[in-house]
């Protein structure tokens, strides 16, 4: 019996390790951090009781929505952020630091960055809600605050939406605070991603293209002359029959404008900003020169010349997206539960877009995506339809930083690594999964997604999905655990 119970012990740790860190052809894939509910590194265990008991700090309120690190060549050391947006009261922070300190549970504690201090400030210099953070090659941190607060609750707008870059190589200096000026956003706007390019070492020349998701257009950020411009067009607008969506088997309504971006191979002229509205099946891109000449952006008739407009539509909503240096776009897929692929080299058709990792359990809502230096792939994944439906269930892991070490190696052997090889299989082929009810009847008819469609041409770095099938097998069975236990 005492050999049994051992035994069993065992099991469950293999288990666990399992879980943890596998590997998909030659990629390593790891859950790095997790979170029941997140937590704090309080000074003391006062001031975590005053925060409790004030209300100041409700833990199933607080969700991480985006996570991002910085290595450091000098420490050798691996700095991980988070991101937990004001969605509701209770939430002591919106920008922290993962510590080294672990709660009960065994989960790392946040620190709020870049201090307790500026982080409970009422005034308006500090970050107030955080949906999304960046950082660049240079260890800039890029910060951008929607200035929103209670967004589930009672939404309003505390601070003007603004930018805010910190020095993580020179001990966190604030470099900018920049506050977008009203023409460039309005009541409605509310600013939640972001991309940065940059042709110098020091990353002074950079460009920042950001989402603004509720007032359906993109912001461009110039750094070096402290200047911002709007861009609108009618595909950065959310399509009426593709706001309802269903997640892991929860189905709410979500009309969100433009959402996931991507910056393609390429030069400061000719490469693409490749964007989606979270409530559309379609994709669209421009060349970022385009989007750099205020003539043309402000000129309705020559910006729409610019744009294009996928062929074909996804079979579901996506929300983040990146793309590699040799153009392969990586999007996530929320009713699948996975993130999916396609070779810009060919045209945007579901022939052409397959699966490039699909996991049940760790790939619920995916709300954050970051390629560092073409290799590395950060996920974040949240759990946020269970947290817009009040469904959160204490003991489930709800949060989670995925690190995929090698994004190459994952698409080892894909059909969007070698789009033209006839033996490859087609990720057209339906799974046999179940399609969730409200889903898939609008996904085929294009006529949904308004404005021309147009012929694309090519452009001028540890978790295994369950089951043992090869990772390009569009038959694989999968099983869905039931919505109740989420």
């Amino acid at each position: 019996m005492r050999e049994l119970k051992v035994l069993s012990y065992v099991l469950i740790f293999l288990s666990i390790v399992y879980q943890s860190q596998q590997s998909v052809n030659d990629a390593i894939i790891e859950v790095l951090h997790h979170w029941t509910y997140p937590d704090y590194l309080y000074p003391s265990q006062q001031a975590r009781t005053v925060a409790t008991n004030q209300q100041l700090f409700i833990p199933e309120n607080v969700a991480i929505l985006d996570t991002d690190y910085y290595f450091s060549n000098v420490t050798y050391t691996k700095r991980v952020f988070v991101t937990t947006p004001q969605f509701r009261n209770g939430i002591p922070a919106t920008v922290s630091e993962v510590s080294r300190e672990l709660n009960s549970r065994g989960e790392y504690l946040l620190r709020p960055f870049p201090s307790w201090d500026e982080s409970g400030a009422a005034s308006c210099d500090a970050a107030r809600s955080v949906y999304r953070i960046h950082i660049d090659k240079c260890g800039l941190l890029w910060v951008l605050d929607t200035g929103r607060i209670n967004t589930f609750t009672n939404p309003s707008r505390g601070c003007p939406p603004k930018l805010l870059i910190y020095d993580l190589r020179n001990g966190d200096t604030l470099l900018l605070r920049y506050e977008f000026p009203a023409g460039v956003i309005n009541d409605r706007s509310n600013l939640i991603t972001l991309v940065t390019e940059s042709y110098r070492d020091d990353c002074q020349d950079s460009i920042a293209y950001i989402a603004d998701v509720n007032a359906y257009g993109l912001v461009v950020f110039d750094l070096p002359n402290r200047n911002s411009w709007r861009v609108e067009h009618n595909y950065m607008y959310p399509s009426q029959h593709a706001g309802n969506l269903n997640v892991a088997g929860v189905t709410f309504d979500l009309m969100d404008g433009c959402f996931g971006l991507a910056l393609g191979p390429g030069d400061a002229y000719n490469r693409r900003l490749y964007f989606h509205s979270l409530a559309s099946f379609r994709e669209s891109w421009i060349p970022v020169g385009v989007l750099k000449n205020t003539t043309i952006v402000q000129n309705s008739d020559l910006l729409r010349t610019q744009i294009v407009l996928s062929e074909e539509a996804r079979t579901g909503q996506s929300s983040l997206e990146v793309m590699t240096n040799d153009g392969i776009l990586l999007f996530a897929d929320l009713p699948k539960l996975a993130i999916m692929c396609w070779n810009s080299n060919t045209p945007f058709k579901r022939q052409n877009i397959h699966v490039a990792y699909q996991h049940d359990e760790n790939l619920q809502f995916i709300s954050g995506m970051k390629l560092k230096r073409d290799t590395a792939l950060v996920i974040t994944t949240s759990r946020l339809q269970n947290y817009i439906a009040g469904r959160l269930v204490y003991p489930d892991v709800k949060y989670r930083m995925i690190i995929i070490d090698d994004v190459h190696n994952l698409l080892k052997g894909s059909p969007c690594k070698d789009p033209y090889s006839s033996s490859r299989p087609s990720a057209g082929v339906p799974s046999n999964r179940p399609r969730p009810s409200g889903q898939g009847q609008y996904d085929t008819d294009n006529r949904y997604e308004s404005g021309s469609s147009s012929s694309q041409q090519g452009p001028p770095s540890r978790v295994k999905p369950q089951g043992n099938a090869p990772v390009w097998s569009n038959n694989k069975s999968t099983t869905k655990t039931k919505p109740s236990s989420y």
